[in-house]
């Protein structure tokens, strides 16, 4: 009996001696074990199941950390953004050192950059990202979309040369690449082609020259000289337009960009001013405003026999109610050198893509424009008393990989010509890619039947191509020293 009673005694003091004293359930960390290989694994959606097995059991606080950071990573990886966020929230909350804090943080970057909230992502990593390259990533991505890859140089400066046999190391080779074509010196050319239904046929040839200032600091700009050649064509009639131009985009503070540019033009014995001025406003990740100003001729055999020039005015926004959702509507004002005045306005709602299998993603937008001249007339460029078009498209995007990525849009809708309605339907492809010696080319084809100065109308409609590759100038160009 009293053998009996020690050895009931020796099982409970095992028990009470094997238990956990903060409660947590051995079986959490065996799920945070599993998950963790199953990232390792290249299997997220496993790994998400584990995770949150992990989360809703019992766990010590460093285990809950470590369940919540693993979700918030399988859920980047699945992309699931807005459910990372939650997740890498808890980890935050859970993270018991300042460098746990910091890796959340830089999760949290990878998703926010991916739901396009830039602003967000660059504030979030920017304290620690120095000499941290998934943190300095994070920030080059959100840099390079905001306009602002001068900053970012002082970032990936710091950092030595990217290890590409990781992911993060070739990553970082890749938007390194991207900021380096940004602020060297380089050169673009380009060819674009144009015909119309009414025989009209212009194409160009232009190059042009940029020559980025010295990075960092409260403004950075980047000088452009260009010239473009044009032949202008159409039954019975020809052209050759010359123009040229100097420019500068300047980047103001962290939420401002100002481009202005002003040059002249040439064509049989006419000699004419061009420019345009354009600004915007980032006010953050959810609200930006913008304007412009442009000058230019309306290039058709008759309109440029005549010497005409418009003048275009434009006021907008840009609004993002959700993750997904943009509101962008945009007053303009155009004056015309023949006493022509227009005052109209477009609203276009955007669905922005969401992500499907085989690297592409697919979304869509709507589309109104409509405006009324004081002044219509026919015969020298299309004028209307009344016009406006509406339109349903779709938008696709595929990356091939890393380097290469095709755009597509495609839409229906109708427009109508001082009472006189008809079908029209448009299509875009657009190809951007990453050349030998940090080169870059974007290759865009296009049909569209609406209206344009050029011509309009029941039948009318336009096909046009455009090629522009760009180098950098010295090919010995070094980003900075690492440090």
């Amino acid at each position: 009996m009293r053998a009996a009673g020690l050895l009931v005694g020796l099982c409970l003091a095992a028990t009470a001696w094997g238990a956990d004293p903060t409660g947590a359930d051995s079986s959490g960390v065996l799920h945070i074990r599993a998950g963790r290989a199953a990232l390792a694994a290249s299997n997220p959606a496993l790994a998400r199941a584990e995770f949150q097995a992990a989360v809703a059991g019992s766990l010590a606080d460093e285990d809950r950390f470590a369940a919540w950071l693993g979700l918030g990573r399988a859920e980047v990886w699945l992309g699931h953004y807005r459910a990372a966020l939650r997740a890498l929230d808890e980890a935050r909350r859970f993270a018991a050192t300042t460098e746990d804090r910091h890796v959340a943080e830089t999760a949290s970057a990878r998703a926010l950059n991916a739901l396009e909230y830039h602003q967000q992502a660059y504030a979030l990593v920017a304290p620690f990202a120095a000499g941290d390259p998934a943190a300095t990533l994070e920030l080059a991505r959100a840099a390079t979309a905001l306009g602002r890859s001068d900053e970012a140089l002082h970032f990936t400066s710091a950092l030595p040369a990217p290890d590409t046999a990781t992911r993060t190391g070739m990553d970082l080779e890749r938007v390194e690449s991207q900021i380096d074509y940004e602020l060297a010196p380089r050169a673009e050319a380009g060819y674009s082609l144009m015909h119309d239904s009414d025989h009209l046929t212009v194409s160009t040839y232009g190059l042009r020259a940029l020559l980025p200032r010295a990075p960092g600091g409260a403004t950075f700009g980047t000088w452009r000289v260009g010239a473009a050649l044009s032949d202008i064509s159409a039954p019975g009639q020809s052209d050759h337009l010359t123009e040229a131009n100097l420019g500068d985009r300047v980047r103001i503070g962290a939420r401002q960009h100002l481009d202005l540019q002003a040059g002249v033009g040439h064509v049989a014995g006419w000699d004419f001013f061009e420019g345009s001025f354009q600004w915007d406003d980032r006010l953050d990740d959810t609200a930006s405003v913008f304007a412009s100003a442009e000058r230019l001729p309306i290039v058709t055999p008759t309109a440029l026999a005549s010497s005409l020039l418009y003048s275009t005015y434009s006021l907008g926004a840009t609004l993002r109610p959700a993750d997904h959702g943009m509101v962008v509507p945009v007053y303009f004002h155009q004056t015309f050198s023949d006493g022509n005045e227009r005052d109209g306005g477009r609203l276009k709602l955007i669905l922005t893509p969401f992500e499907i299998p085989a690297s592409s993603a697919l979304g869509a937008d709507i589309e109104l424009r409509a405006y009324r001249s004081t002044q219509p007339s026919a015969g020298t460029y299309f004028n209307p008393a009344h016009y406006h078009q509406e339109q349903l498209g779709l938008i696709g995007v595929h990356a091939f990989n890393p380097d290469w990525r095709m755009r597509v849009t495609a839409g229906i809708g109708s427009e109508t010509v001082d009472g006189s309605s008809g079908r029209t339907w448009s299509a875009l492809v657009t190809l951007t890619g990453r050349l030998a010696g940090n080169g870059r080319l974007e290759l865009r084809l296009g049909h569209d039947s609406f209206a344009s100065l050029a011509g309009g109308g029941s039948g009318y409609w336009s096909n046009g191509g455009s090629l522009t590759v760009g180098w950098p100038l010295d090919a010995g160009y070094s980003r900075a020293p690492r440090e």
